[in-house]
C-alpha cells in the first residue's frame, strides 16, 4: 500500500492539528489582557521564534534523515530510550486529551441550539449522550486511519478547509468593518493601569500567540510521508512554514479585529 503523501496533504495535516475550537475564543483572550499595540509586538516577537523553530526542524531533518518517527525520535537519539519513552508518550497524551477537549466543545455547541431548559440533551459536553457521541466520532475517526494514510489524509482535507473557511470569511468581514479609530483607540492599553504596562501586556499576549502555533510539529511526525523521499527534508520544512504562516495570518487578522 502507498502510504505516501503530497505536500498539499501534509499541509493539511499540519494546519489540521492546529486549529482547534480555541481558535474562536483568541480574540476575546487577547482582548482581556493586551492593547492592540501589546498584540501586534507579541505576534511578532512569536512569528520570529516559530520561523527559527522551523529552521532547527529542517536543520534536524537534514542531520538525520533517517529520523522520521517525530519530535520523540530525536529525543531517543539524542538522550536515550528511557527519555524517548516519555517524549512519545507525553506527546500522545496531550493529543489524547486534545481530542477530549475539541469533542466536548462540539457537543456543547450542539446543547446550544438543542437543548431547552426541561430537556438537556448534550448540556456541556458532559452528558451522557455526548460521552457516547464523542467515542462514536473518535472510533469512526480511528477507523479511517485504519483504513489508509490517504484516506485519513483526504477527510483531514475536507474538515481543515471547514475550519479554515469560517476564518477566511470572518477576515473578509473585518476588512470592510474594519475602524481605524476605533482600533487606535487607548493603542497602547492606558485603561489596564500602571500595573500593567505595555511589557507586562506583551508577555500576557505572548502566552496566548505562542499557544496558537502547538501542532506545528505535527510537521516533523509525518515527515517520512512525503512523496518525493528526495525532496523529504525541504518538504517538511514547507510544511512548518506553510501551515505557521497561514495560522497566524488568519489569527492575526481575528485578534486584531
Amino acid at each position: 500500500m502507498d502510504n505516501k503523501l503530497g505536500l498539499g496533504a501534509l499541509t493539511a495535516i499540519v494546519i489540521g492539528s492546529m486549529i482547534g475550537a480555541g481558535v474562536f475564543s483568541l480574540p476575546q483572550n487577547m482582548a482581556s489582557v493586551a492593547s492592540p499595540a501589546a498584540v501586534l509586538i507579541g505576534w511578532s516577537i512569536t512569528g520570529v521564534g516559530m520561523i527559527f523553530l522551523a529552521l532547527s526542524f529542517q536543520k534536524l531533518a537534514m542531520s538525520r534523515p533517517d529520523i522520521d518517527s517525530g519530535v520523540f525520535g530525536y529525543a531517543k537519539a539524542g538522550f536515550g530510550d528511557f527519555v524517548g519513552f516519555c517524549s512519545a508518550w507525553g506527546y500522545w497524551l496531550s493529543a489524547m486529551l486534545a481530542n477530549v477537549s475539541y469533542l466536548v466543545i462540539v457537543f456543547s455547541t450542539l446543547g446550544l441550539m438543542t437543548d431547552t431548559p426541561d430537556n438537556q440533551w448534550f448540556g456541556q459536553g458532559n452528558t451522557i449522550l455526548s460521552v457516547i457521541g464523542a467515542s462514536a466520532l473518535l472510533w469512526m475517526v480511528h477507523a479511517l486511519v485504519l483504513k489508509g494514510v490517504k484516506t485519513a489524509a483526504l477527510i483531514n482535507m475536507v474538515t481543515t478547509i471547514a475550519k479554515l473557511l469560517p476564518l477566511i470569511l470572518f477576515v473578509l468581514c473585518a476588512l470592510f468593518a474594519f475602524n481605524w479609530e476605533r482600533f487606535t483607540l487607548d493603542f497602547t492599553g492606558v485603561h489596564f493601569g500602571l500595573e500593567h504596562d505595555l511589557l507586562s501586556q506583551v508577555k500576557s499576549t505572548m502566552l496566548v500567540t505562542v499557544w496558537v502555533f502547538i501542532g506545528i510539529e505535527g510537521a516533523v511526525v509525518v515527515s517520512g510521508r512525503p512523496s518525493s523521499q528526495r525532496h523529504r527534508q525541504s518538504n517538511n520544512t514547507r510544511v512548518v512554514n506553510r501551515a505557521g504562516y497561514l495560522r497566524a495570518g488568519f489569527i492575526a487578522f481575528y485578534g486584531r479585529g
